[in-house]
């Protein structure tokens, strides 16, 4: 998926649980600010929904994400932990 998708609730119903940025981040083993970063310019490889209270992440969207991208040692697709635990890009 090249640009983020964003949808609502009602354009696509939810498959699993929504997470915010930050529990989105720790769910796939990223910083908070890769999130963030990837959301300022609409680079996100996996869906978004846009509510009323800021965007939330599906954990089945978050799932495939990492499915699809988990080499073959079973890593985390986003970089290596750094100091202080944020992930490198």
């Amino acid at each position: 998926m090249g640009k983020s998708e964003t949808v609502t609730e009602q354009e696509r119903p939810v498959r699993g649980k929504l997470l915010n940025a930050v529990q989105a981040a720790e769910y796939i083993g990223s910083g908070k600010s890769w999130i963030y970063s990837h959301l300022a310019t609409r680079t996100l490889p996996f869906p978004c929904f846009r509510l009323k209270y800021g965007k939330r992440f599906d954990t089945a969207d978050l799932d495939d994400y990492l499915r699809k991208h988990k080499d073959s040692s079973g890593a985390a697709p986003v970089g290596n932990k750094t100091k202080g635990g944020a992930m490198g890009v």
